[in-house]
């Protein structure tokens, strides 16, 4: 199908550590991926320990087919921190943001329209979405 007209894309943020299992992008979370990659605006970020660990990251969203897809390699953005990414969150202002970290969603829910916290651990009601998966959330959301 065609891309959204610019006026329905949405720019989406989604922490790697939500999609991926060791190195690799779980195969369940490809599809939604390569959806958000093609029909949105689409921004991943990986906080990571080194530039080794960056490779890795870029190496994950070039075997998921993300690049190929409509991710540009600026799109990939890495830091070395929590604050990193709530930065990245705060200066991008994404209409949806994904996390993997509830200390980091809990500051950015005030300051986005939609985040979603990936999590199989059972929580108390938060002031974010919870679920288990990307995809989930994303048939949520969008």
């Amino acid at each position: 199908p065609p891309s959204p007209p610019k006026a329905s894309r949405w720019k989406v943020l989604v922490n790697l550590a939500t999609v991926v299992r060791g190195n690799e992008v779980r195969a369940e979370e490809v599809p939604t991926l390569l959806h958000l990659a093609q029909q949105h605006d689409l921004y991943v970020v990986a906080q990571v320990p080194d530039e080794a660990a960056a490779a890795a990251a870029r190496a994950a969203c070039t075997a998921a087919g993300l690049f190929k897809a409509g991710l540009r390699p600026c799109q990939l953005l890495v830091c070395t921190t929590p604050e990193g990414r709530r930065a990245f969150g705060r200066q991008l202002q994404p209409s949806v943001c994904v996390e993997a970290d509830a200390a980091t969603a809990q500051y950015l829910q005030p300051h986005l329209p939609h985040v979603g916290l990936i999590t199989t651990t059972p929580m108390p009601p938060q002031p974010f979405a919870l679920a288990s998966s990307l995809t989930e959330y994303v048939r949520t959301v969008l």
